[in-house]
């Protein structure tokens, strides 16, 4: 991998300089996968998936994808078709070998672009080895992480594998807190910093990893905010209001800047590292009036950053599309726009 990109564990294949050919949406209530050509903004193709899909992620090689739902869906991107799909049952109770898995949303690559987690509304978190080889894939082993729970006990979303590749440190939805997992040790779960946080949903770290900023989701604007966090010290050092319900967070390939989406307010904002201060907030809120997209929930969730740092892709997954921030400097913008689906 190269150590001056910073790893994307949804987008694996910018670290390793494989050029984006193609921005993914799920229709998060009809089941489908919508395919946008990066260099046309055009979605050229519809792809039926699972049910309730979700977060998708790329091959460190960007020969396949990832998509998460109510079972885990395969597509080779060459063909754009789907190759392989997993089912899934109840309980996480499986033999390392076994092909049923649990009811899952979210998926990170490991950055060896060899194994990949998956992340089940039930509390545990999936290790699948040859994520590489989609017709090899198969479960290594199963991680606790919450106690199931009503209506769910989903632990986070995008998180950060450590350079050294001894640990794996994210947020935890349902208990408000960070953990980490130990990547040499059996996948041992330990807490880093207990509470303070407020419905984490994304996580990423600053290159020299010293610190870390969680979206804190919060379920009501009052407690929306992006929490900086120590890593030494394990505690939270700073909190940073942005937007309504602060959700998926990204950084420059520099690690100079963080970005975190406001979903209710299709919006972004963007932090300066060096002295996590809130640059600016960008909206597209006027390109989803003009799409006929009303209310006071806009929808904009997942988030990467392009691998030369100019452009923001971010998902309006409860309508299958992709809002592109065009531009990105310091300062600002220079266009966004909201691009449906509809192959």
């Amino acid at each position: 991998m190269c150590p001056c990109i910073h790893f994307d564990p949804i987008r694996a294949h910018r670290a390793y300089g494989v050029p984006d050919r193609y921005e993914f949406v799920p229709n998060r209530n009809a089941d489908y996968l919508n395919v946008f050509d990066v260099a046309t903004g055009a979605c050229i193709k519809r792809i039926g998936v699972a049910k309730r899909p979700d977060v998708t992620a790329t091959t460190a090689d960007g020969r396949y994808l990832y998509v998460t739902g109510d079972y885990l869906a395969v597509i080779d991107l060459e063909t754009l078709t789907v190759v392989r799909t997993l089912a899934l049952c109840q309980t996480s109770e499986v033999p390392k070998t076994s092909e049923v898995l649990t009811p899952h949303y979210a998926a990170n690559l490991f950055p060896d672009g060899r194994r990949m987690f998956l992340f089940n509304y039930d509390g545990s978190i999936v290790i699948l080895r040859y994520a590489d080889e989609p017709e090899r894939l198969a479960v290594e082993q199963v991680v606790r992480i919450n106690e199931p729970a009503e209506p769910d006990a989903a632990v986070g979303g995008k998180g950060h594998f450590s350079a050294d590749g001894r640990r794996y440190i994210n947020a935890n939805w349902h208990t408000d807190s960070v953990f980490q997992i130990d990547l040499e040790q059996g996948y041992r779960v330990t807490t880093l910093i207990p509470t303070g946080f407020s419905r984490p949903d994304d996580m990423v770290m600053t290159a020299d990893e010293c610190k870390g900023y969680v979206a804190s989701y919060g379920g009501a604007a009052e407690l929306s905010a992006v929490h900086v966090f120590d890593l030494a010290e394990r505690r939270i050092t700073r909190t940073l209001k942005v937007g309504r319900l602060p959700a998926g967070l990204t950084m420059s390939p520099d690690s100079r800047y963080a970005y975190v989406t406001n979903v209710a307010d299709g919006s972004f904002s963007a932090i300066d590292t060096a002295t996590d201060e809130v640059l600016y907030t960008a909206s597209a809120a006027p390109e989803y009036r003009a799409a006929g997209i009303g209310g006071d929930h806009l929808d904009i969730e997942g988030v990467t950053v392009s691998a030369d740092g100019s452009t923001l892709y971010a998902y309006a997954v409860n309508y299958g599309a992709l809002v592109v921030f065009e531009g990105l400097s310091p300062a600002g913008v220079r266009r966004a726009r909201f691009i449906p689906g509809g192959a």
